[in-house]
């Protein structure tokens, strides 16, 4: 906002990030901050985000794909019948990339998705991998025996990284202009 750039505050609760546009410390701040909408547990919410969106910005010169949800209460599985943590932390991102990417920017266009450090502690099971490679059945995964928690946090920051690497081979040979990344925060070199 303070390099001059619209900013979208895609957020689930309304009332929070309108809290946060108030107290920015200008008017001319918050009149280029705008809240949409997003809960990434609702492929609905992605794409009526994705549609409102589009239909008020044009051209998305940067999209940062933000969500880092450790789901501690145990499994549960959203509206859309997936493991919470997954679908917030990576196919609620990948279904908005694909929703938006007519808008990106195709001259200088980034997209950012937020990984973590935490990608280089999981546990790899093949085993686990094999058998959903043909069935994905995400009612019936139980990832680790706890049926949620770090490992599954992990393997969705994985996931980001591995989006992010196919992202860049497409757009390498498509759409130069386009680069996408995946980003620690915090410690980036």
């Amino acid at each position: 906002l303070r390099q001059g750039a619209n900013v979208i505050f895609a957020c689930r609760d309304e009332k929070k990030t309108k809290e946060v546009i108030a107290s920015l410390e200008s008017s001319e701040l918050q009149s280029r901050a705008t809240f949409i909408k997003l809960d990434l547990c609702s492929f609905a919410s992605v794409i009526k985000f994705a549609e409102e969106c589009k239909s008020r910005f044009k051209i998305i010169d940067i999209l940062i794909n933000n969500a880092g949800m450790l789901n501690v209460e145990g499994f549960k599985l959203t509206e859309d019948k997936i493991e919470t943590s997954i679908q917030a932390n990576h196919f609620g991102h990948m279904l908005l990339t694909q929703l938006l990417f007519s808008s990106i920017n195709k001259e200088e266009g980034r997209i950012i998705n937020i990984s973590a450090v935490g990608h280089t502690l999981y546990k790899l099971d093949i085993e686990k991998i094999k058998a959903l490679q043909n069935n994905l059945d995400f009612a019936a995964i139980n990832w680790s025996g706890v049926k949620a928690g770090f490992n599954e946090y992990c393997y969705t920051k994985l996931a980001n990284i591995y989006y992010t690497d196919y992202l860049s081979n497409v757009f390498q040979d498509k759409y130069s202009g386009i680069k996408a990344m995946s980003v620690h925060p915090g410690g980036v070199n």
